[in-house]
C-alpha cells in the first residue's frame, strides 16, 4: 500500500546520503516515520520520528517549527498506540505549545494538537481536561474560520460528541 511505497522512497533517499539541502534527510526520516506508522511498525516509527524531530529542533524558522509540531503529534500517536497515554499527552502538549508560540493561539496547528490531546484524555477518562480542550478548540476554530465553516462544524461535532459521552451538558 501507500505506507510501503512511502517507506521505500524514504529509505532509498536516505541511502543516498544527500548532503544538500541539509533538511532533506530530516524530511526523509519524517516520511519513514509516517510510513512505519501506516505499516504498524511503532518501534521503527519511533526511531525515525525521534531522529527527525531532534534534527528539526536544531533548525530555526517557521518550517522547522511546523515539522516539530507534526512530528510531536506523530510521536504522541505512537506513544498512545504503545500504551503510554501520559507520554502521548505530554507530546501533544509540546506540539500545542510550539503551535501557539509560532503560529498563534487560533492556528490550525494548535487546534489539531488540542483535538488529538482531547481524544487521548477521553480514552483515559480525564473528561474535565478533555472538555476544556474541546471548548478551547471550538473557540479557536470559530476565531480562525468563522461560524460557517467545515472546520467549525467539525469542532462543534467533537464537542457535542464529548458532551453526549459524558452526559455533562
Amino acid at each position: 500500500g501507500n505506507g510501503a511505497l512511502l517507506l521505500e522512497i524514504a529509505q532509498k533517499n536516505l541511502d543516498k546520503k544527500i548532503a544538500a539541502p541539509a533538511t532533506f534527510n530530516m524530511e526523509m526520516h519524517g516520511c519513514a516515520a509516517k510510513a512505519a506508522v501506516l505499516l504498524g511498525k511503532p518501534d521503527a516509527a519511533l526511531a525515525e520520528a525521534t531522529i527527525a524531530v531532534d534534527a528539526w529542533h536544531k533548525q530555526s524558522g517557521v518550517r522547522a517549527r511546523r515539522n516539530e509540531v507534526v512530528l510531536d503529534l506523530l510521536l504522541s500517536q505512537i506513544a498512545a498506540g504503545s500504551g503510554r497515554p501520559e507520554d502521548a499527552i505530554r507530546l501533544g502538549e509540546a506540539a500545542a505549545h510550539i503551535a501557539v508560540e509560532t503560529f498563534g493561539e487560533n492556528s490550525l496547528a494548535r487546534i489539531r494538537s488540542d483535538d488529538q490531546r482531547a481524544a487521548l484524555l477521553e480514552t483515559i477518562e480525564r473528561f474535565a481536561e478533555a472538555r476544556e480542550l474541546r471548548e478551547g478548540s471550538l473557540k479557536a476554530t470559530r476565531a480562525n474560520f468563522g461560524g460557517r465553516d467545515l472546520h467549525t462544524a467539525q469542532s462543534e461535532a467533537l464537542l457535542g460528541a464529548h458532551l453526549q459521552r459524558t452526559g455533562n451538558y
